[in-house]
C-alpha cells in the first residue's frame, strides 16, 4: 500500500498534477460498476444465508414437533395397559 499515490497526489495522465479536478473521477468511475456488482452478489448471499437458516430452523422445529409427537405415543402406549387394568377391575 506505500507504493500506491493518496488522493491528493494523483496526477493527470499527462504527468500533470492538479490541472483537472475531474481526473479522479474519471479513473474511479470505470470500476464503479465492478464495486457495485460486488456489493449486490455480497446482497444476495445474505439473502440466501439467511434464507438457508430460516430453512434450517423450520426443519428443527418440524423435528420437534416429531419428537412430541412420539412421546405422545409413548404415553399413550404406556397407558393402555394401566387402562386395561382399571377396566377391568371395574367389571370384576
Amino acid at each position: 500500500m506505500r507504493d500506491e499515490a493518496r488522493a491528493d497526489e494523483l496526477a493527470h495522465h499527462d504527468g500533470e498534477v492538479g490541472r483537472d479536478g475531474l481526473h479522479p473521477v474519471l479513473e474511479v468511475v470505470p470500476q464503479l460498476s465492478a464495486v457495485l456488482g460486488e456489493r449486490d452478489n455480497l446482497r444476495a448471499e445474505c439473502i440466501k444465508l439467511r434464507e438457508r437458516e430460516r430453512e434450517r430452523e423450520r426443519e428443527r422445529e418440524r423435528e420437534r414437533e416429531r419428537e412430541r409427537e412420539r412421546e405422545r405415543e409413548r404415553d399413550v402406549l404406556e397407558a393402555v395397559p394401566q387402562l386395561g387394568a382399571v377396566l377391568g377391575e371395574r367389571t370384576t
